[in-house]
């Protein structure tokens, strides 16, 4: 598949700058991943990801804050509709669940919160810890 098949949708009337200025300034104009504030100067432009790659979805879990650096690691990489196995970074997290309910994959949800725990309470019990997958 090349790399403009990938991208689906138009961006909708909605889609201005200020709407994506709000979506920004909910994270205090730094980026969700690495915490950079704004800095286009030395490459940290604040930018909004959309994790599905639909132009068209603005629904909130669909949009990441993020600078280009992450946004330049994070697209390409990132499948949101794969099943993730390791314990997801914080940033991700609530847009991973919200696209769990968004999609009514409500058991999903709780088997994922379920697997993170256990997952979580094996790194505690361990006497080495093991730091998981980050995304």
């Amino acid at each position: 598949m090349n790399r403009q098949q990938k991208f689906k949708g138009e961006y909708p009337p909605e889609w201005t700058k200020e709407f994506r200025s709000k979506i920004r300034g909910e994270f205090g104009n730094c980026c969700e991943r690495c915490g950079h504030p704004h800095d286009p100067d030395n490459g940290y432009a604040l930018t909004v990801h959309h994790l599905d790659n639909d132009k068209s979805n603005l629904a909130r879990w669909n949009l990441a804050v993020l600078c280009q650096r992450c946004h330049l690691q994070v697209q390409g990489r990132m499948d949101i509709f794969q099943t993730y196995m390791f314990t997801l970074s914080d940033w991700f997290r609530p847009h991973y669940l919200g696209f769990l309910e968004a999609h009514h994959l409500n058991q999903t949800v709780e088997e994922f919160v379920s697997v993170e725990r256990s997952l979580f309470l094996k790194n505690e019990d361990a006497s080495v810890q093991v730091q998981p997958k980050s995304i």
